[in-house]
């Protein structure tokens, strides 16, 4: 008698139907995965499952049963976030390549922090100089000030109020 055990029909069918579903199922969860654009884990979703199914499914590579779980476990921990590192480092994932400029532009304008009460400002032109008339309540803060102080002051325009 061989060492080899007959399998029947039936076992054949059932094999065959079983990785036929399981392919069935990854080709669903690899398009879903290229459709929602992760183009990295599509690919180590294909590369993982199709080895492991090869590796289950067929009798010759009985041995790897044992070696594929940690093979894969490593490739899936160790080595895809490797990869993705050094892709990441590789091209230009920058804030204009995340957001658009008006987007980018909105989120920074929205974000404001703010600590007791408010103060409103205003800016009013004084001949040569500017002045800046803060109000809170009912006190009123006025200061002039050059805004181009070296070019006033080279002019001869400011005076010992813009500094």
């Amino acid at each position: 008698m061989s060492g080899k055990p007959k399998t029947g029909r039936l076992h054949t069918l059932l094999k065959g139907l079983l990785v036929g579903i399981c392919c069935l199922l990854v080709g669903y969860l690899l398009v879903m995965m290229y459709a929602q654009g992760e183009y990295l884990f599509a690919i180590l979703a294909l590369i993982l499952s199709t080895s492991g199914i090869w590796i289950y499914a067929n009798r010759r590579a009985y041995a790897w049963r044992y070696v594929y779980p940690g093979i894969a476990g490593m490739a899936l921990f160790v080595l895809f976030p490797l990869a993705c590192t050094v892709a990441i480092a590789f091209t230009n994932y920058s804030s204009t390549n995340q957001l658009t400029f008006e987007r980018a532009q909105q989120v920074l304008l929205s974000r404001y922090y703010q600590s007791g009460e408010s103060v409103s400002f205003s800016l009013f032109p004084a001949g040569d100089r500017w002045q800046l008339v803060l109000t809170e309540g009912d006190e009123t803060f006025v200061s002039p000030f050059c805004l181009w102080r070296r070019a006033a002051a080279q002019n001869g325009q400011c005076t010992a109020a813009c500094g």
